[in-house]
């Protein structure tokens, strides 16, 4: 199997596990989320003859991920600061000034929504210490995750 096939696999594979890390991730801007994620695979294919695509290309595509989604916020950021206050207050509120929007993350409570956060802006490797700090293991960590996504979920339907 050549290079390119590989390719082709791996993007089939993981394409819609990488969106949904960087849609959470970047709080639910599917926007940046689709860059993000086609960025990931750009960056693959520009290094195909550089990586062994065979092994552990998920650890790899979920760091590329993550380095992509640190630059964005940097950016996003920097850019934000350029905004005068009045326009980020317009831009909160849907674009009309006292119009409130519901979000589908307004169903949780502050506990669910600290955890949730906290879980999305820790890395792979600190999970683990997450659940420790929360007085859960990983995989009850992984469960309460599960509960509270399909809370989410069952809210926005």
């Amino acid at each position: 199997m050549n290079q390119d096939e590989l390719c082709v696999i791996i993007a089939e594979k993981y394409y819609q596990p990488i969106y949904k890390y960087c849609y959470a991730k970047l709080n639910c801007d599917a926007s940046a989320a689709q860059d993000c994620t086609q960025n990931v695979f750009l960056i693959m294919i520009q290094k195909k003859n550089r990586l062994n695509l065979s092994n552990n290309m998920q650890t790899w595509l979920y760091k590329t991920a993550d380095r992509l989604i640190r630059n964005y916020r940097r950016k996003e950021k920097k850019y934000r600061d350029q905004i005068p206050i009045d326009e980020i207050e317009l831009a909160d509120h849907g674009g009309l000034p006292g119009q409130e929007t519901e979000t589908p993350l307004d169903c949780l409570t502050e506990t669910e929504s600290a955890l949730l956060h906290e879980y999305y802006e820790a890395t792979f490797g600190s999970r683990n210490e997450l659940a420790k700090k929360h007085n859960m293991t990983l995989y009850e960590l992984y469960k309460e995750i599960d509960r509270i996504k399909k809370k989410v979920k069952s809210n926005k339907d």
